[in-house]
């Protein structure tokens, strides 16, 4: 497929002219004729609502904004190196932030003990989370792009564990922001939503090393809801105890652990050996 930039218009595909444009003297300017959201004038827009009405607002309005545009157009703009998709994702992670959705109350803070409070408004933004995820398709391509990665170990991944094989699973996270999370199978394939609901990576609005942040946003919501519409949560309790089990059952599958250091070497974590003691899950 050959795309030209020539004195700002596309040439030498009539596909690629329909869906982008691109003016040198505009910033953005990429993503489809109609698409801005992640331009500077887009931010600053969603800058002055939120000052104006305040982060709930504005983070529905770029929730409906971003899910106004085709599904093709969205693949592009999060996909085209010309469109600042990182600026919109940086506006959105700040908003939901500041959003008071998500609540921790002063002195009882834990995943265990009650002290986060979930608000009901939350959820559709905790599905949305889905559409925002940007990942290779396979673990192949990934490896590719090994230095855009880390791979998380195994008391990480044991979320995404479940089921038959699961214990083969691996969990990879952009590397820098980690908001970006992919989970490949055994045989090297992304598990998404059309077709594994519960063990798919999902896009994480705080990363797995903001540890208090990513529990508040991103773990207790799972806890509530599960990763898709289709599920519902089963709640801390039973979650962290499927999660034990997973790693017990990739401790007695000799060929899981092989798999899982084939790769761990690769990304600089430790190999597991049968004779060490597990490390409990840890979301």
């Amino acid at each position: 497929l050959r795309f030209v930039i020539e004195g700002g218009e596309s040439t030498h595909n009539e596909w690629l002219e329909t869906l982008f444009w691109y003016d040198e003297g505009e910033e953005g300017g990429i993503g489809g004729p109609d698409c801005d959201l992640g331009t500077g004038g887009y931010i600053h827009d969603i800058n002055i609502l939120e000052a104006n009405s305040g982060a709930r607002i504005a983070l529905q309005r770029m929730m409906d904004d971003f899910n106004s545009y085709s599904s093709s157009i969205i693949h592009d703009f999060k996909y085209n190196l010309y469109a600042n998709f990182d600026a919109f994702c940086d506006k959105f992670d700040d908003l939901i932030k500041k959003s008071n959705l998500v609540e921790e109350l002063p002195g009882n803070w834990g995943p265990n003990n009650g002290g986060i409070i979930v608000h009901d408004a939350f959820k559709p933004f905790h599905y949305f989370r889905n559409k925002l995820n940007k990942v290779p398709k396979t673990l192949n391509e990934l490896i590719k792009a090994k230095d855009e990665w880390e791979m998380l170990p195994y008391y990480k991944a044991a979320f995404h564990m479940n089921d038959i094989d699961g214990e083969f699973n691996l969990k990879f996270v952009s590397k820098g922001d980690q908001r970006f999370e992919a989970v490949y199978n055994k045989t090297g394939n992304l598990l998404a939503e059309g077709n594994d609901e519960v063990n798919m990576g999902t896009y994480n609005y705080a990363g797995p090393s903001d540890v208090s942040g990513h529990v508040k946003y991103d773990v207790e919501p799972y806890y509530k809801w599960g990763n898709t519409a289709n599920l519902s949560g089963k709640g801390a309790v039973a979650e962290l105890a499927a999660a034990g089990a997973n790693i017990t059952q990739l401790w007695l599958n000799t060929d899981a652990i092989n798999h899982y250091n084939k790769y761990a070497l690769q990304f600089g974590l430790d190999e597991i050996y049968p004779d060490m003691t597990p490390s409990d899950p840890v979301a």
